[in-house]
């Protein structure tokens, strides 16, 4: 019964048709069967994860490699259907994760970075259970320049005035959830989302994060005209490299790499083992 939810939503990534809502018999009631789900939808993408992706509320997902972007990046808005924004920041590890390792590890990097999510649910989705089981909410994650510094302590979406929030608390449950789930290799990434201080995505125009001390992600959100629609599921492209656009994509052995060149191999997991976020297809029964 959960195949079919799984392969709904899979489905909706790669054809741009969202789900449905579930009937009774399919609806998602616990974190186990969404975590399930979430797990074999990663299968029948065939997406390596290249990390995790923590909320301050909760959820918890894979971070795919082609779903990072440059500052700058122009998005049609029809790529984020229920999306919201919000601060984020993107951690290169310095050292690997592993899952009977202790401590936190060294940052060889920290990226300020905006987070616009998306749902593969026709109607968003319905409770915490369908939001895990669709990654999340993964929809692009976009950074701006990195630095080797500490944590900062405050962000903001512009023009709102920062806020201070827990950073050093949210990278040490990101890495707690990496550990649990496998680990991580050196030069993977971990985000940490601040959605409370998230809202939902409205007009075309700029959307800002920004980070005391660090620095901001941008994001150009457009209209898409009729007549050339972009599938918000669609499998990103596989690139050559990344280091000329600015977006994850696969070096020339097919192995994710990040922006910065590193090579991110599959540590994760394919069932993280905590989550929290036209026509229709509908999961068979």
């Amino acid at each position: 019964m959960m195949g079919s939810v799984a392969s709904a939503l899979a489905e909706a990534w790669e054809s741009g048709k969202p789900v449905a809502p579930l009937t009774a018999d399919l609806a998602l009631s616990c974190l186990e069967a969404a975590e399930e789900v979430a797990g074999d939808v990663l299968e029948r993408l065939a997406l390596p994860p290249c990390g995790v992706r923590v909320s301050e509320t909760g959820l918890v997902g894979a971070m795919l490699p082609g779903r990072i972007a440059a500052t700058g990046q122009t998005l049609p808005l029809s790529v984020l259907p229920h999306g919201r924004a919000a601060p984020a920041l993107l951690a290169v590890l310095a050292e690997a994760i592993t899952p009977d390792g202790t401590g936190l590890p060294a940052l060889e990097r920290l990226h300020p970075a905006l987070d616009l999510s998306a749902s593969r649910w026709r109607d968003g989705p319905a409770n915490l259970f369908e939001a895990s089981a669709d990654l999340a909410g993964l929809g692009q994650v976009v950074i701006g320049k990195g630095k080797r510094t500490g944590f900062p302590f405050s962000c903001a979406l512009a023009p709102q005035r920062a806020g201070r929030v827990d950073v050093a608390a949210l990278f040490e449950t990101a890495v707690s959830v990496a550990r649990e789930a496998g680990g991580l290799p050196l030069g993977a990434v971990l985000v940490l989302l601040f959605d409370r201080s998230g809202q939902a995505l409205g007009a075309p125009g700029p959307v800002t994060a920004r980070w005391t001390g660090l620095g901001s992600a941008t994001a150009e959100l457009r209209r898409t005209r009729r007549h050339h629609q972009v599938n918000p599921h669609q499998r990103p492209p596989r690139q050559p490299g990344s280091r000329n656009g600015g977006q994850h994509g696969c070096g020339s052995d097919g192995r994710a790499t990040h922006p910065t060149g590193r090579i991110l191999v599959g540590g994760l997991c394919p069932h993280p083992q905590h989550h929290h976020h036209a026509q229709t297809h509908r999961p068979r029964h």
